[in-house]
């Protein structure tokens, strides 16, 4: 039997049993809800959202993606107090990973660009041989199952935002829209970050308080947070601006508010690293000129310079104790900072934290060639993990083992697994420099000089803090500049044959 519609001249007939089931799920659901209380329904609600995020467009859920990375996740962890919000853009970047397979692998509809075997690289095989070894190193070593998939999403969820883009489910140009438009997200971040600073960070006591800067980011204002990827994702905008800048496709006065804001936001958040990031970032922007007319390019890399001496003195004048003799001069903050970073003995047993130099020694301490499995693949994923539910080898110790990307890799993986990352980075930094001098647009030239600096300046934080691993929006900037890379690389190959 089937029920006849009628409107504006058009006959739908819908079967009669569909309109008893679809009639039947709110009342068989709210009988749930009566019996089992507001979790079955949470429960519900989520399953309902799951299904019908299966139905988005691939596009939106990547924009969906994008927005609660960057924008919701961080502010809602941060002011709402809601720590497990962490979770979401993971989840997220599951189902983008799901949908993109499925489009890669069943779509019978042509992508607006597809790669071509041809166009397989060493980046991709790097790739490869990260996921291989790390899913051989915690099946050797017999991982926990529950620390597995707990650690899981740091190293698999996100992918399929670079898979998606690589494979031309998304289209490269989404990318291009984000960053375009990349300096507003500077403007909106910035009073959070002076909130952060003059309201919060100084009612803190402690030689950290400043860590609870972060701006959009994650972090929480009793501890510490993504100060570090704050100042990535910024430098990164900042370079994009400057790049398109030199190719003529900005203007001056945009390129100016844009460098003020991101200098300023850079400024009020404590994070040393940027000293050493800025004038690397943008002498890369100029790398060209630097070989080719030294004269201009060593212009462009002094002043660079000179503004990451103006933020090393607005450190020191902020930041530094009056108490030690890194508040007395520069020279003494940069001495202090030098100590406090490369000393290979400290280990502060009361906080758990450790110094980067001691860190890697300590991991090498406990390696060597009498044990090659360790050594190579690791202890198995979520090894070094802290929380509720700690690895195997962090139970161990009193004192945080992870405490940089680089050293959590070598926990895990291995070394294979963290010479299989630096090869990404490097190899996919290389491989979009190197394209962007031969792009055929001016716009092409700065996304893609844009892009090979981002991953530059995530391979030199590796070794300074553990955000590539455990901050969402670290990886993904990483991830999207990566596949932006291989995407373009994919159509010039298409394009030459």
């Amino acid at each position: 039997m089937q029920q006849g519609i009628t409107r504006s001249g058009l006959h739908i007939s819908i079967p009669f049993s569909s309109v008893i089931v679809v009639a039947l799920i709110p009342l068989f659901a709210g009988l749930l809800i009566g019996v089992g209380g507001p979790v079955v329904g949470a429960g519900l609600a989520a399953m309902l959202v799951v299904a019908s995020a299966l139905f988005l467009p691939i596009n939106w859920v990547f924009w969906l993606l994008v927005i609660t990375t960057f924008v919701l996740a961080g502010p809602i962890q941060y002011f709402g107090y809601i720590q497990k919000v962490f979770w979401l853009p993971y989840l997220i970047g599951l189902l983008m990973l799901f949908k993109a397979l499925a489009a890669h692998l069943f779509s019978r509809r042509k992508p607006e660009h597809r790669t071509e075997k041809a166009s397989a690289t060493s980046v991709t095989v790097a790739v490869a041989l990260y996921l291989i070894t790390l899913a051989t190193s915690s099946l050797f070593n017999a991982a926990p199952i529950l620390q597995v998939l707990l650690s899981l999403k740091e190293y698999l969820f996100l992918i399929g935002a670079g898979f998606a883009v690589y494979w031309g489910s998304v289209h490269y140009y989404n990318i291009d829209k984000l960053l375009r438009y990349s300096h507003w997200y500077l403007v909106v971040q910035l009073p959070v970050i002076a909130y952060q600073h003059f309201f919060i960070a100084v009612k803190r006591v402690g030689p950290s308080s400043w860590d609870s800067i972060v701006g959009l980011m994650s972090g929480d204002p009793e501890g510490g947070g993504a100060s570090a990827t704050m100042v990535l994702i910024i430098l990164v905008i900042m370079t994009y601006h400057l790049a398109r800048w030199r190719q003529g496709e900005c203007r001056t006065g945009s390129l100016v508010i844009t460098l003020a804001v991101g200098m300023a936001s850079i400024m009020l958040a404590e994070v040393k690293f940027a000293i050493i990031l800025l004038p690397a970032a943008f002498g890369l922007v100029y790398l060209k000129e630097i070989v080719k007319r030294p004269i201009f390019g060593f212009s462009a890399l002094i002043g660079s310079l000179f503004l990451a001496a103006a933020v090393l003195f607005a450190y020191q004048a902020q930041f530094a104790s009056t108490q030690t003799k890194s508040g007395k001069s520069v020279s003494g903050y940069i001495e202090e900072t030098i100590e406090r970073n490369t000393g290979d003995e400290q280990i502060n047993l009361a906080t758990g934290e450790m110094g980067r130099i001691a860190a890697v020694k300590f991991w090498w301490r406990n390696h060597s060639v009498d044990d090659p499995l360790r050594l190579l693949l690791g202890h198995g994923i979520g090894a070094s993990r802290i929380g509720m539910v700690a690895g195997e080898v962090a139970q161990r110790y009193r004192f945080e083992i992870g405490r940089t990307s680089l050293v959590m890799l070598l926990w895990e993986g291995g070394i294979v697994t963290a010479g299989a990352v630096i090869m990404i980075l490097a190899l996919g930094a290389l491989r979009g420099l190197r394209m962007s001098y031969a792009a055929g647009s001016s716009s092409e030239r700065a996304m893609l000089q844009t892009a090979g600096i981002a991953l530059t300046l995530t391979l030199a934080m590796l070794p300074y803090g553990p955000d590539l691993i455990s901050v969402s929006q670290a990886q993904l900037i990483a991830i999207l500049s990566l596949g932006r890379i291989l995407a373009s690389n994919s159509t010039a190959v298409r394009g030459s044959a």
